[in-house]
This record gives structure tokens, C-alpha cells and sequence, in this order.
């Protein structure tokens, strides 16, 4: 309903509404089927309805706040999502100089939106990145299969001692999304990837310092 562009507005605000609504009721059992819903979610940031973004942004931040720490799963993909430049209507080299897409939208109510997920999103990660463990096979085996596609850029556990499960949060997943995007030119950019930054390093157990070779050369 909300992801096919052929449906008129009305029905395609009411999916989001009617799956935000489910999402609450679920709770953190949404999580087994979140992998079904957070890529459509994404692409509707980008559609040229202000009402589908907006009601996108909300029905994401629904999601990720039953969810807690399962929702870290997909941080590389919500993280890309609200960082990444606006470029539907931009040359390639024009948008290397853009804003974050959704927190710089026209649209007062999206913008509010994108900055109520990001500032979600980081509570969740400085309570739970460093200790949570999926506790779905679901979202556990999205984790196994991002090792498996990406590896990892120094050889750090993510499992704790003695455990054989991997932490919903990987920041070693997480440092090559970071090393590119610290390169863009806007000085708005910059600042949302150096919150983040802050963020991450206020996780002693994350270990940010071990990471810093990726990323110091972009921050200098």
C-alpha cells in the first residue's frame, strides 16, 4: 500500500499509518519483520510527497522505538538514509555540496520528523550498542550476513567472552559508511557526522579511539 507509487496519497498514508500502528502494537516483536519494512521505509525519505515523507520519518521512529535494540541491526542503512546528500534534482558534482537530505527538508513536519528518529536512533545506540544481542533469529541472521558481505576493518569481537551470538551493533560495520561520507564539503553534513561521532565515543566500550585511522583524516 505505501510503497507503490501508483497508489494515490490517500492509500499510501494510510499504509504507513495503518503499519506504524501495528509496529506500536507489536512492540518489540515487530523485530522478525522489520527487514520487510525498513528498505521500502527508506525509499519513501526520497519520494516527492511531503506527506509520505513525513508519515515515513514517523512510522520509522514508531519502529525503532519498540523495537530498541533490535532496530541497530539496520544503523548502516537508517544512518545512510539520514545522512546521505539530496540529489533528485542536482548534478552528481552539485550534490557533493547538499545538505542531509531529510533533516534539511522544506517541509517543516519532515524535518522535525527526520530529527526525532536521528535523536532516537542515538539513545538507542549509547544505551545498547555495546551489549545488545538480537534476540530473533530474523534479525539475528541479517547480522551474520553483514560480516559476511562487508567483513570487518579491524579484528574486533562482536560477540561478548564466552557468547557465540554477535551484538545487534557493529561498529566495525559501521567505520567504512563513516570514512566516506566524512569527506563531503557541506559544513551541515560535517556537523551531523561529528554528533554522531561524539556520540559513538561517549561508548567507552565501543572503543572509537581503535577506529580512528578510518576517519581522522576526513575530520582534519
Amino acid at each position: 500500500m505505501f510503497n507503490n507509487t501508483s497508489n494515490p496519497l490517500h492509500i499510501r498514508n494510510g499504509g504507513l499509518i495503518g503499519l506504524a500502528g501495528t509496529a506500536i502494537a507489536l512492540g518489540v516483536d515487530v523485530a522478525p519483520y522489520m527487514e520487510k519494512f525498513v528498505g521500502p521505509l527508506l525509499d519513501c525519505f526520497v519520494d516527492p510527497e511531503n506527506r509520505i515523507r513525513y508519515f515515513s520519518a514517523e512510522c520509522l521512529y514508531n519502529i525503532a522505538k519498540v523495537a530498541k535494540g533490535e532496530v541497530l541491526v539496520y544503523f548502516n542503512d537508517i544512518f545512510d538514509a539520514l545522512s546521505k546528500v539530496r540529489s533528485l534534482h542536482l548534478p552528481i558534482k552539485a550534490a557533493c555540496l547538499c545538505v542531509p537530505q531529510l533533516a534539511a527538508d522544506s517541509e517543516l513536519s519532515v524535518k522535525n520528523g527526520a530529527e526525532l528518529l536521528d535523536r532516537l536512533l542515538k539513545d538507542v545506540v549509547a544505551e545498547s550498542a555495546s551489549v545488545y544481542i538480537p534476540l530473533y533469529p530474523e534479525t539475528a541472521k541479517v547480522r551474520d550476513e553483514q560480516d559476511e558481505a562487508y567483513g570487518v576493518l579491524v579484528p574486533l569481537p562482536d560477540s561478548l567472552p564466552g557468547e557465540g551470538a554477535k551484538k545487534a551493533f557493529s561498529l566495525a560495520y559501521f567505520i567504512p559508511l563513516l570514512r566516506e561520507r566524512i569527506y563531503v564539503v557541506s559544513p551541515f553534513t560535517r556537523s551531523y557526522l561529528v554528533s554522531w561521532i561524539n556520540v559513538l565515543d561517549s561508548v567507552p566500550e565501543l572503543e572509537l579511539i581503535t577506529f580512528l585511522p578510518e576517519f581522522l583524516d576526513g575530520l582534519l
